[in-house]
């Protein structure tokens, strides 16, 4: 049992999915590249040296670069809306790469500018780059593939000033279409290396110059040539969903399906890896099996179970009775009774602003932000139990689950793992200006 569950740990978590395809003879391939090495306090050899060579080697396979060598804050910053826009070219690749510190808070993972002024964790989410962000630019573009690459689970240089000792990265979820590959496994830490450029770019290098290897090839013999060469120390970790074939050398395969099709293909592929997953959990019978699961598949058929059996083996039945399973997710009905004709006051995790939003009882809303304009929508809930919201001026609807945090508060979550709003209730309509 120990030893699946370390397998699982360091496993490669990867969907390739097959369709009906057609050759694009013409592709936008578009990169940002990205090396911090000047920091004050905790410089590092090679990150600048990484993103110079993969900024030449992906120029050298069609890729338009902008690159980017020990960049400030506000840098990145406009290099990333930049990168976002590019992405909603016609059939455009993106890859996003990052050599740095990177440090994660929360669950949440941030790439260090090198003016960075961090004196404790409360200043990391001011002072860095949320990766999040990529990853929305990404999920927003709906373009044909995009990859992020992360050589930036290094130490963090700023441990004694921190309350919680968290190593590496978190895992994220990568949008459909997308692929995050990271130079090593979440809650793990990578190497600066000793030679010009650090180990998980020196072997990434190698395969993206190898004919003839679909992406997924590239990463798993990265992979297996940086553990061999760290005595499996450092084991890169990647995960996504591409629809279809990508070479580094030589032209892209994609399916000439409509959206629904792949979607739909893309559901019923996902299912059978879900139910063959749920089997091996099954059959180990532990609590970090199932946790496991419900990590992989936050939406999975087999959710309840998993969450069951957790609080199962989490507590002890005492004189016989069965432990009580504690709920958190608000119902549809109580998330009515506690927003409809109230303002929610609170605060945007990704993105960092304030916001009041008055909930009206007729399915509209008002928002109001710290950083921007008033925006107006429309609100729902849906058969699970989600509260749904979309903005008048935008044409995606977001369904999010709603659960108490604390002091008091609510949390707006997404894949019932990631709080993207934190607010409080207020009686009535109560917008004011900030």
């Amino acid at each position: 049992m120990s030893s699946m569950k370390n397998h699982f740990l360091i496993i490669i978590v990867f969907f390739l999915i097959f369709f009906s395809q057609e050759v694009i003879s013409k592709q936008n391939r578009i990169a940002l590249v990205i090396g911090n090495s000047a920091y004050k306090d905790a410089p590092l050899k090679n990150p600048s040296n990484d993103a110079k060579a993969m900024a030449k080697e992906l120029s050298k396979h069609g890729f338009q670069v902008d690159s980017l060598i020990n960049a400030t804050q506000r840098q990145m910053e406009e290099a990333i809306r930049k990168f976002g826009k590019q992405l909603n070219q016609k059939n455009s690749v993106g890859l996003f790469y990052f050599a740095g510190h990177g440090l994660q808070v929360n669950n949440r993972n941030f790439l260090v500018p090198v003016d960075a002024k961090i004196a404790s964790e409360a200043d990391v989410q001011y002072e860095s780059v949320d990766a999040g962000r990529i990853l929305g630019q990404m999920e927003l573009a709906e373009n044909n593939l995009n990859m992020m690459i992360l050589d930036a689970c290094r130490n963090n240089p700023f441990t004694r000033s921190f309350r919680s000792s968290t190593r590496g990265l978190a895992k994220m979820h990568a949008p459909n279409g997308s692929v995050i590959l990271y130079a090593t496994s979440p809650g793990d830490v990578a190497a600066d290396g000793d030679g010009n450029n650090g180990l998980f770019t020196e072997k990434l290098l190698k395969f993206i110059n190898k004919k003839g290897l679909k992406i997924e090839d590239v990463f798993k013999q990265t992979a297996i040539e940086v553990s061999h060469a760290s005595n499996k120390k450092q084991v890169p970790y990647f995960e996504g969903v591409i629809l279809g074939n990508f070479y580094f050398t030589d032209s892209i395969v994609f399916n000439n399906n409509t959206a629904k099709e792949n979607k739909d293909t893309i559901n019923r592929i996902n299912i059978g890896q879900e139910d063959k997953f749920w089997d091996t959990v099954t059959k180990d019978d532990s609590k970090e099996m199932y946790q496991a699961y419900v990590e992989q598949y936050p939406n999975g058929n087999y959710k309840s179970l998993a969450l069951i059996k957790i609080n199962q083996k989490s507590l002890k039945n005492i004189q016989g009775k069965e432990p009580i399973i504690e709920q958190t997710q608000l119902t549809g009905e109580q998330i009515k009774k506690l927003i409809v004709g109230n303002t929610l006051k609170g605060n945007h995790k990704r993105k960092n602003f304030d916001f009041e939003m008055y909930i009206g009882a007729g399915g509209d809303f008002k928002e109001k932000r710290s950083n921007s304009r008033d925006r107006f929508g429309t609100w729902h809930i849906n058969s699970h139990s989600e509260f749904c919201f979309k903005f008048i001026d935008h044409e995606k609807t977001y369904c999010r689950i709603i659960e108490p945090t604390s002091n008091n508060k609510y949390g707006i979550i997404k894949n019932e793992s990631t709080i993207v709003r934190e607010f409080e209730v207020i009686q009535g309509n109560k917008l004011s200006w900030f």
